[in-house]
């Protein structure tokens, strides 16, 4: 019923939503390997990849909080 799917389909989707600013992460944290000697722009590097881990963090957070509401509706 969708009192008992609605959860288990917000977390499927906060999932995605994860894959997704995990496509955005990456690339970032492997273009430090071009600047090995420049300071200012692993710098910048550092700083934009933790803007996108705080994000993924944000998602995995939501998601298992998410997944708690299901298992919690499943349990009553």
């Amino acid at each position: 019923s969708a009192p008992y799917a609605l959860p288990v389909y917000l977390a499927a989707l906060l999932s995605i939503l994860h894959s997704l600013a995990t496509t955005q992460a990456a690339p970032k944290m492997f273009s430090q390997r071009q600047h090995e000697n420049d300071e200012a722009a692993l710098a910048l590097i550092f700083n934009r990849f933790e803007r996108w881990q705080t994000i993924r963090a944000g998602f995995q957070i939501l998601t298992f909080l998410a997944l708690l509401w299901a298992l919690m509706n499943f349990v009553r």
